[in-house]
């Protein structure tokens, strides 16, 4: 099995060998000591992951080059390694992106920082394991189903009801979100398999055909430009993702009714609640 490339950032080329030390026999790794000589290897290589000191200079942090290297490689992720080991240095990073915060003072560290890289990777070869473990929130939302309704053992309606103003409201958010069907509301790993067997197609292009004229006879074909459908396996189960994108006008569900995102809901909004979404949404 070919290694995976690694990028590892640290003005202290001791730290250099350690983490060679640490790494080295699974994973390709590849090192900088600045900003400018990282942002140069991602311009010629892809990486799979990065670890990055969170004090690299006094003008440039870890979390600071973060984005900087995504410009290039946009969905790449990093774990931060410091010598200064904080709760709010720890809160910033996880909020900017960061799937890691480790002190270089950890006893364990070797031990840590393995099980993190390999989280991160196994992540990043199947991204819904990662979803799944955040669990929902107002840019993610988990259905076991898309027409199959568990608890009567039967197709229902109501339930392409529910996908389709799921959809809608992430539509109509200004950042999107991720819908994931066959996946219960803990988290756990569903499957579509009851759904498959109420196609006439059953299998995955069955499944994505069904989804897609639900939604553009929901919506209008225009929209289907703000969605992307694919499928990933887990635990021997079809697990379905929407992505969504904002879309650039405002979504109606039966031509008047109007949803949105708050919290972990999907939220019905008065005419009234509409006008005024509208004055900051499609400005």
């Amino acid at each position: 099995m070919e290694k995976e490339r690694i990028l590892v950032v640290d003005d202290d080329v001791r730290w250099h060998d350690t983490v060679e030390l640490i790494l080295q026999r699974r994973h390709d790794l590849e090192f900088a000591c600045n900003p400018e000589e990282a942002l140069a290897l991602v311009r010629q290589h892809p990486f799979s992951l990065a670890v990055l000191d969170q004090r690299l200079s006094p003008d440039v942090s870890g979390i600071e080059l973060l984005p900087r290297l995504q410009e290039f490689q946009p969905d790449l992720q990093a774990i931060i390694l410091t010598g200064f080991a904080g709760v709010e240095d720890a809160e910033t990073s996880l909020l900017k992106g960061a799937v890691g915060y480790i002190s270089k003072g950890n006893r364990n560290l070797a031990e840590a920082l393995r099980t993190r890289v390999d989280g991160a990777l196994a992540a990043r070869r199947n991204p819904i394991t990662a979803l799944t473990k955040k669990g929902e929130s107002d840019e993610l939302e988990f259905k076991s189903s898309a027409r199959w309704d568990m608890r009567l053992e039967r197709q229902n309606k109501e339930i392409e009801a529910v996908i389709v103003k799921t959809v809608a409201a992430f539509l109509n958010s200004s950042d999107g979100g991720v819908l994931l069907i066959g996946v219960a509301d803990d988290g756990t790993i569903v499957g579509l398999q009851h759904d498959y067997q109420t196609l006439a197609r059953r299998d995955r292009d069955g499944f994505q055909s069904f989804l897609v004229k639900l939604l553009t006879d929901a919506y209008g074909k225009d929209v289907s430009m703000f969605l992307h459908i694919d499928f990933h396996q887990l635990d021997g189960h079809d697990v379905c993702r929407i992505a969504v994108k904002p879309c650039v006008h405002p979504v109606y569900v039966d031509d008047e009714k109007f949803f949105i995102r708050s919290g972990n809901t999907t939220l019905k909004l008065t005419t009234r609640e509409t006008i005024e979404y509208f004055k900051t949404r499609w400005k």
